[in-house]
């Protein structure tokens, strides 16, 4: 009877520890990439969706040939007045017949604001040249405005741009 020797094969405590070393400064060297990667994606999102709501506006300043708003947002449905006030509450979406710079009453079938956007992320930071953006019946505006919009730990910036005619451009710095 002859007796066999099993060999047990596995990983000493010694190269478990290497590697986990090695592991842990690898993620240490990835770490600040995936934090600008998080926060180039918000600044994306803020971008895509402030430019989305321009157009959005202009479209129903052309449908209601009414003046339609887009303003910095005080409480649900209130604009800011304040020129020097920061987007980071988030804006409004709304009509304007009347032409005085406020938001008109809604009615059941035509609720006012027609948009609301909730405020900006943690660490993102959108403010604007004007108080405002009034689009026309015609669907161009009272005057250039322009919006910077900037992350905590991104290097990479972003400005929005909604052009006297009316056009809305976005860059990417």
């Amino acid at each position: 009877m002859s007796t066999t020797r099993k060999t047990v094969t596995g990983f000493t405590i010694f190269e478990l520890i290497v590697s986990m070393a090695v592991a842990a400064v690898l993620a240490a060297l990835a770490l600040p990439s995936f934090a600008e990667f998080i926060d180039d994606n918000r600044l994306r999102g803020v971008a895509t969706e402030l430019v989305s709501d321009l157009n959005l506006a202009r479209a129903e300043a052309i449908k209601r040939n009414a003046r339609v708003l887009v303003c910095p947002k005080v409480g649900n449905s209130n604009c800011a007045s304040n020129a020097n006030v920061k987007w980071n509450e988030g804006w409004i979406v709304c009509y304007d017949a009347d032409a005085d710079g406020k938001c008109d009453a809604g009615t059941d079938s035509d609720p006012n604001p027609i948009r609301s956007v909730n405020p900006m992320p943690a660490g993102v930071t959108l403010e604007a040249s004007a108080a405002d953006v009034r689009y026309t019946a015609t669907g161009s505006t009272t005057g250039q405005v322009v919006w910077d919009l900037a992350g905590s730990t991104s290097k990479v910036k972003r400005t929005i741009t909604a052009a006297g005619t009316g056009s809305v451009s976005l860059l990417k710095k």
